[in-house]
């Protein structure tokens, strides 16, 4: 399971047959984690890759067995930033997560901040997509709230929630190993600039 809806159909839906009406009442709690009373993790899918359940609570990501439920690692990116959306994205071995407009990347084995995508693994998306596409324009409000997608060595990331600087949310596409921004589509085109004026 390593996006939020399980791929990029947004399928939501895997065929195991282990679990049925026939025995879901005898299902009992074979492990369980902690991630703090502060860290609120309800909203989250939990990821599993090869075994391992990813899970992210705030600025901070973990990595549990999930055979066992012990700890394998976790981290926590500087400086601490507030929850938002619903869970982490895998691709290629590395693990992103969020929080409002800020993205970072982590190494899905060991737990390392790859310093090579953004600054040092640390990405402002809202910033540098609203400077790639409206350089003139302000940031400020554009939230990441939902998982970004990933496929075949790239990000797709929406951002919403700044209607009174840009109408419109943006799409971002944007390179999964660097970070660098590959293009930006607003759904309410704004000027000649925009794709889809003419439509509008």
């Amino acid at each position: 399971w390593p996006l939020h809806n399980l791929d990029v159909r947004n399928s939501r839906y895997a065929p195991l047959d282990e679990i049925n009406t026939a025995n879901a009442a005898r299902l009992a709690v074979k492990w369980s984690y902690d991630a703090g009373a502060v860290d609120n993790i309800g909203r989250n899918t939990p990821l599993l890759v090869e075994g391992v359940k990813y899970g992210d609570a705030r600025s901070k990501l973990f990595a549990v067995n999930g055979a066992t439920g012990q700890l394998q690692w976790n981290v926590a990116i500087e400086p601490p930033f507030p929850a938002s959306g619903r869970g982490p994205t895998y691709g290629d071995g590395r693990i992103y997560a969020y929080g409002r407009s800020i993205l970072y990347a982590i190494d899905a084995k060991t737990g390392r901040i790859i310093e090579s995508f953004g600054s040092k693994g640390r990405l402002e998306i809202a910033r540098a997509a609203v400077q790639f596409r409206y350089p003139e324009r302000d940031p400020t409000g554009y939230e990441v709230t939902s998982s970004p997608a990933y496929f075949n060595g790239t990000l797709y990331v929406g951002l919403a929630q700044s209607e009174h600087h840009i109408p419109g949310g943006l799409l971002v596409a944007l390179d999964g190993r660097t970070g660098a921004i590959k293009w930006v589509f607003n759904s309410v085109p704004q000027g000649p600039a925009d794709d889809g004026w003419a439509i509008a």
